[in-house]
């Protein structure tokens, strides 16, 4: 996996990684349904027997870019939130990362948001034991017991009062309705987030 783009492997094929980064270009900018195999040809400059040799349909590709941009981020925010012990700190390292990311790989995060609830059913049982939003219970469930989050209200409404706020700034940001970076909006989004969730 490549830092920069954590979606093309080192073992991947020049082509395989041209169609994976600019799949993820057009899926992010124009939508899944609304590129077509014959969108992707034309911007990696293959034809599509070439693409057909490395994905059988747009669908698995789409398949192929979620779960790998979607792995690395969970390690990334296991790694940082990992590191923490409170729940102050831990869901500041939470929200950094996701801010962060929007930052580094805008196209990644907005197409993991938009396409969450179709791809999810498909990924492997493996990702599915531990996640972000998983992450995000435990975090949450800390602050409840250190008293930094209210333990009367529905623990479900604070983890999509979070997630929410998380998914929207990754749009806004991305479709410039939002300064970028994401970053210079973390201390706001903190504040927000840690005075809903008392």
């Amino acid at each position: 996996m490549t830092q920069d783009q954590p979606y093309v492997h080192d073992t991947d094929a020049p082509g395989k990684a041209l169609i994976l980064q600019e799949g993820l270009r057009l899926f992010a900018r124009k939508g899944l349904s609304a590129t077509s195999i014959r969108d992707i040809a034309q911007a990696t400059g293959l034809s599509n027997p070439a693409l057909y040799k490395h994905f059988a349909t747009k669908d698995q590709l789409a398949l192929v870019l979620f779960e790998r941009l979607y792995r690395a981020q969970l390690q990334r925010v296991s790694r940082t939130t990992g590191q923490s012990s409170t729940f102050r700190l831990k869901f500041r390292a939470f929200l950094e990362t996701g801010f962060r990311a929007v930052d580094e790989h805008p196209e990644a995060t907005v197409f993991v948001a938009d396409n969450l609830r179709t791809l999810w059913p498909h990924m492997p049982d493996g990702l599915k034991s531990r996640t972000m939003l998983s992450v995000l219970r435990d975090i949450i469930q800390l602050g409840r017991s250190e008293g930094d989050v209210a333990s009367s209200v529905d623990e479900n409404m604070q983890l999509a009062l979070v997630v929410g706020m998380l998914e929207n700034i990754t749009r806004q940001v991305f479709f410039g309705s939002l300064a970028h970076p994401a970053l210079a909006q973390l201390d706001d989004a903190e504040h927000l987030l840690r005075k809903a969730l008392r």
